[in-house]
């Protein structure tokens, strides 16, 4: 299983499928590989990919010094631009760890990952602020990963199941792309999910 995290200032895509919605679902298949990506850019029409193989075209994103903080959650409220959101609902067993705040500079960040812990597992939830032109890419080995569509309030989502027993739900609404990881089931994690926005 192969999962890496891109960001980049703006993406174009020569193949692929594009899902109809505010932030866009971008699939390219190569192989036994699949990149996922996720958009809050417009796309012009439905991309269908042709023969050969597929690629994505990104332009260079530019030099800026990103440092991860681990904090309390009140203390990452200070420095993030958003409310940070809790799930109204969690399993028991899992304690509010800390909180990883993604800081560039003086400004405030707006991307931050909650992590909650069981003492034999971890969950984390991450809420990036779709406010500019951003894109990001998970890339995965097919053999590895089986991929489902989901519903949060009205919003497609991908469930994606990984062969280490790990699941990853992914979704987007106009304000916000939001992921939960952990290896709880899929019903607990969509759960979570609505308990997030509700």
């Amino acid at each position: 299983m192969v999962i890496i995290l891109l960001f980049a200032s703006l993406s174009n895509t020569k193949d692929g499928y594009a899902f109809d919605w505010f932030s866009k679902y971008i699939l390219t298949v190569q192989g036994t590989i699949t990149n996922l990506i996720f958009s809050n850019e417009e796309q012009r029409e439905p991309i269908v990919s042709g023969d050969g193989p597929h690629s994505i075209e990104s332009e260079p994103a530019t030099d800026i010094k990103i440092i991860q903080n681990k904090m309390t959650l009140q203390d990452a409220q200070t420095v993030t631009k958003f409310n940070i959101l809790v799930p109204k609902s969690i399993p028991d067993e899992y304690t509010l760890s800390h909180v990883n705040v993604l800081l560039s500079g003086e400004t405030k960040s707006t991307d931050i990952e909650l992590l909650y812990d069981s003492g034999h597992s971890t969950l984390s939830i991450r809420e990036i602020m779709l406010e500019s032109k951003i894109s990001a890419s998970s890339i995965f080995d097919n053999e590895d990963t089986v991929m489902k569509e989901i519903m949060i309030h009205g919003q497609k989502g991908t469930l994606l199941f990984f062969k280490d027993g790990s699941n990853l739900l992914v979704w987007s609404n106009a304000n916000f792309q939001f992921s939960i990881k952990s290896s709880l089931s899929e019903e607990i994690l969509i759960e979570i999910a609505q308990a997030l926005l509700s």
